[in-house]
Protein backbone atom coordinates (compact mmCIF):
# COMPACT_ATOMS: atom_id res chain seq x y z
CA UNK A 1 0.00 0.00 0.00
CA UNK A 2 2.92 2.19 0.63
CA UNK A 3 4.04 2.34 -3.41
CA UNK A 4 2.59 4.22 -6.19
CA UNK A 5 -0.56 2.15 -7.51
CA UNK A 6 1.06 2.71 -10.94
CA UNK A 7 3.62 0.70 -10.16
CA UNK A 8 1.61 -2.58 -9.51
CA UNK A 9 2.39 -3.77 -12.90
CA UNK A 10 5.92 -3.76 -12.72
CA UNK A 11 8.98 -5.02 -10.08
CA UNK A 12 8.75 -3.04 -6.84
CA UNK A 13 12.37 -1.93 -6.43
CA UNK A 14 12.92 -0.83 -2.70
CA UNK A 15 13.66 3.10 -3.85
CA UNK A 16 10.45 3.05 -6.05
CA UNK A 17 8.22 6.22 -5.03
CA UNK A 18 5.78 5.73 -2.07
CA UNK A 19 2.92 7.63 -2.49
CA UNK A 20 -0.33 8.14 0.08
CA UNK A 21 -3.18 7.27 -1.94
CA UNK A 22 -5.12 6.79 0.53
CA UNK A 23 -5.38 7.63 4.50
CA UNK A 24 -3.55 3.84 5.45
CA UNK A 25 -0.43 4.58 3.12
CA UNK A 26 -0.21 8.11 4.50
CA UNK A 27 -0.14 6.68 7.66
CA UNK A 28 2.49 3.98 6.99
CA UNK A 29 4.48 6.21 4.82
CA UNK A 30 4.58 9.61 6.99
CA UNK A 31 5.27 7.05 10.43
CA UNK A 32 8.28 5.62 8.04
CA UNK A 33 9.87 9.21 7.50
CA UNK A 34 9.14 9.88 11.79
CA UNK A 35 10.89 6.85 12.55
CA UNK A 36 13.76 8.01 10.17
CA UNK A 37 13.69 11.23 11.49
CA UNK A 38 13.96 9.66 14.81
CA UNK A 39 16.78 7.40 14.49
CA UNK A 40 18.49 10.07 12.38
CA UNK A 41 18.24 12.19 15.54
CA UNK A 42 19.81 9.82 18.90
CA UNK A 43 22.29 7.83 16.18
CA UNK A 44 20.61 5.25 15.46
CA UNK A 45 19.76 3.01 12.21
CA UNK A 46 16.41 1.76 11.33
CA UNK A 47 15.49 -1.34 9.74
CA UNK A 48 11.84 -0.91 7.62
CA UNK A 49 10.78 -4.13 6.40
CA UNK A 50 7.86 -4.12 3.31
CA UNK A 51 6.51 -7.41 3.44
CA UNK A 52 4.36 -8.70 0.37
CA UNK A 53 2.01 -11.55 -0.07
CA UNK A 54 1.31 -12.84 3.25
CA UNK A 55 -1.38 -15.50 4.33
CA UNK A 56 -2.93 -17.34 6.81
CA UNK A 57 -5.80 -18.18 9.31
CA UNK A 58 -8.56 -15.45 9.00
CA UNK A 59 -7.84 -14.51 5.10
CA UNK A 60 -10.19 -13.53 3.69
CA UNK A 61 -11.99 -16.72 1.44
CA UNK A 62 -11.85 -14.21 -2.40
CA UNK A 63 -7.80 -14.07 -2.16
CA UNK A 64 -5.55 -16.61 -3.97
CA UNK A 65 -4.40 -18.76 -1.39
CA UNK A 66 -7.52 -19.64 0.29
CA UNK A 67 -9.29 -20.27 -3.29
CA UNK A 68 -6.40 -22.73 -4.21
CA UNK A 69 -6.71 -24.56 -0.93
CA UNK A 70 -11.08 -24.51 -0.89
CA UNK A 71 -10.48 -25.74 -5.12
CA UNK A 72 -8.13 -28.64 -3.64
CA UNK A 73 -9.72 -29.75 -0.65
CA UNK A 74 -13.07 -30.04 -2.98
CA UNK A 75 -11.17 -32.28 -5.35
CA UNK A 76 -11.90 -29.33 -7.78
CA UNK A 77 -9.19 -27.74 -10.32
CA UNK A 78 -7.99 -24.61 -8.93
CA UNK A 79 -9.14 -21.15 -11.05
CA UNK A 80 -5.73 -19.41 -11.39
CA UNK A 81 -5.88 -16.63 -13.89
CA UNK A 82 -2.69 -16.67 -16.18
CA UNK A 83 0.03 -14.03 -15.86
CA UNK A 84 3.41 -15.44 -15.61
CA UNK A 85 3.82 -13.90 -12.18
CA UNK A 86 6.19 -15.65 -9.76
CA UNK A 87 5.78 -14.66 -6.51
CA UNK A 88 6.78 -15.64 -3.39
CA UNK A 89 4.50 -16.03 -0.44
CA UNK A 90 4.68 -16.25 3.92
CA UNK A 91 2.44 -18.08 5.78
CA UNK A 92 1.52 -16.58 8.94
CA UNK A 93 0.51 -18.45 11.96
CA UNK A 94 -1.61 -17.26 14.78
CA UNK A 95 -0.61 -19.00 18.17
CA UNK A 96 -2.02 -17.96 21.66
CA UNK A 97 -2.44 -14.50 20.75
CA UNK A 98 0.61 -13.95 19.17
CA UNK A 99 0.98 -13.39 14.94
CA UNK A 100 3.96 -14.90 13.40
CA UNK A 101 5.43 -15.01 10.21
CA UNK A 102 7.11 -18.23 9.11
Amino acid sequence: MEYDPELRDDFIREDAATVGHNAYAAAKNSTHAEAGKFAQEFGISLAWGRIFNLYGPFEAKERLVPQIIAALSEGKMPNIPTGGLILDYSYVKIRRGICRAS
